[in-house]
C-alpha cells in the first residue's frame, strides 16, 4: 500500500533519535481491545502491519516454524516502519517442559526468536553509538568554526580573492570544497547505515496475550517493556455505549445512558459490543422497526454478564 508523507517523517525522527527497534509485552483481561490498540497504533504512525495469530505459528511446527519467524522478520526489516504482533503469544510461546528440549520444534521457534531480538537489539546499539559520535563529530566542527569566525573578526585580514563575486553561474573554491564536503559526509552516512544493517524505519514487536504468566521466562527476559491493557473505565465505557448508540439513533437519554454506565461497572469491551448487540436483537425478534430503547437494554443486562471475574482482573493487576 501506499504510505502517507507522515510515516516516512516519523521515520527519519525516529532515527535521528537513535531508535529503531522496540520489543514490548501488552497483557490485559480476554476482551480489553488488545489486538485493535496495535492495528491502531500501525494505522496512526503509518507503518505495515504484520499480523501472526497463535493458530498460525501452531500449525508451522511440525514443517517450518523457523523459516517462517525468519522471514517474517527480513520482512519487517524490509518494509519498516513496521509493527509486528504475535496475538495469544501465550499459546505461540508457552511456558512447558517441552521448551527445555532442543530437539522439539517449539524450542527450535524460540531459540529463532531470541535471535531475532537479539539482532535487533545490537543493531539498536550500534544506532545509537552512531548518533553518539555523530553529535561529538558535530560539536567539535561548530568550536572550530567558532574559533574560525573570531579570527576573522580580529586580526587576520580576508583573503581579497576569496570575497571577490563569482561570474555568473560561477561557484567560489571555499563553497565548491563545501559542497565536496557535504557529499563525502552523505555518502558516508549512508555507507554506515548500509554497514550497520539498519532498517529504513522503527520495528516494533509487540507481544499480546491475556495470559502473561503462561509466556515463557526465557521470553520474558527479553520483554522488559510491559504494558496493562485494563477494562474500560467509566468515562470510556460512557464513550464506547454513546458511539454504538449514535451508530443506531437509539432512543435513549441522558440517564438512561448514565444508568447503563453504572450498570456496566465489570464489562469489556467485547461485553459491552456483545451488550448492544443482544439489545438490538429485541426490536428484530419483535419484527418492528421501533428503535432501541432502554427495556432493550434492561433485558440485554439479564442475559450478558461480564467474562472477566474481579479476582484474575486482581490478578493481572499485580503482576509483574
Amino acid at each position: 500500500r501506499h504510505r502517507s508523507s507522515s510515516s516516512s517523517s516519523s521515520s527519519s525522527l525516529c532515527l535521528a533519535a537513535g531508535f529503531c527497534h522496540i520489543a514490548l509485552l501488552l497483557y490485559g483481561p480476554a476482551g480489553s481491545g488488545k489486538t485493535e490498540l496495535v492495528h491502531a497504533l500501525a494505522g496512526a504512525v503509518g507503518a505495515e502491519l504484520l499480523y501472526v495469530p497463535a493458530g498460525d505459528l501452531l500449525k508451522s511446527y511440525q514443517e517450518h516454524g523457523q523459516r517462517l519467524l525468519r522471514a517474517l522478520f527480513k520482512v519487517a526489516r524490509r518494509v519498516s516502519p513496521t509493527v509486528v504482533c504475535f496475538d495469544d503469544a501465550h499459546l505461540s510461546f508457552p511456558a512447558d517442559a517441552r521448551l527445555s528440549q532442543p530437539s522439539h520444534d517449539c524450542h527450535k521457534m524460540l531459540v529463532e526468536l531470541v535471535v531475532q531480538l537479539q539482532q535487533f537489539a545490537d543493531m539498536q546499539s550500534q544506532l545509537q553509538g552512531k548518533l553518539a559520535e555523530n553529535r561529538s563529530s558535530s560539536k567539535s566542527s561548530s568550536s572550530h568554526k567558532a574559533v574560525s569566525d573570531n579570527c576573522s573578526n580580529g586580526s587576520v585580514k580576508p583573503n581579497p580573492l576569496k570575497s571577490k563575486r563569482p561570474p555568473w553561474g560561477g561557484v567560489l573554491p571555499g563553497k565548491q570544497q563545501q559542497g565536496q564536503q557535504q557529499d563525502k559526509a552523505a555518502a558516508q552516512h549512508s555507507k554506515d547505515k548500509a554497514a550497520i544493517n539498519l532498517p529504513n524505519g522503527p520495528v516494533v514487536v509487540v507481544f499480546a496475550t491475556r495470559h502473561p504468566e503462561a509466556l515463557e521466562p526465557r521470553l520474558l527476559a527479553l520483554l522488559p517493556i510491559r504494558l496493562l491493557l485494563d477494562l474500560p473505565e467509566r468515562d470510556r465505557r460512557e464513550e464506547l455505549l454513546m458511539g454504538w448508540l449514535l451508530q443506531q439513533e437509539a432512543a435513549l437519554g441522558v440517564q438512561d445512558v448514565e444508568q447503563l454506565v453504572r450498570a456496566t461497572e465489570d464489562f469489556s469491551c467485547s461485553d459491552l459490543l456483545h451488550l448492544c448487540h443482544e439489545a438490538a436483537l429485541k426490536p428484530v425478534q419483535e419484527r418492528s422497526r421501533r428503535a432501541v430503547c432502554m427495556k432493550d437494554f434492561e433485558a440485554a443486562l439479564r442475559k450478558v454478564t461480564p467474562i472477566v471475574p474481579q479476582q484474575r482482573r486482581a490478578q493481572l493487576r499485580t503482576w509483574t
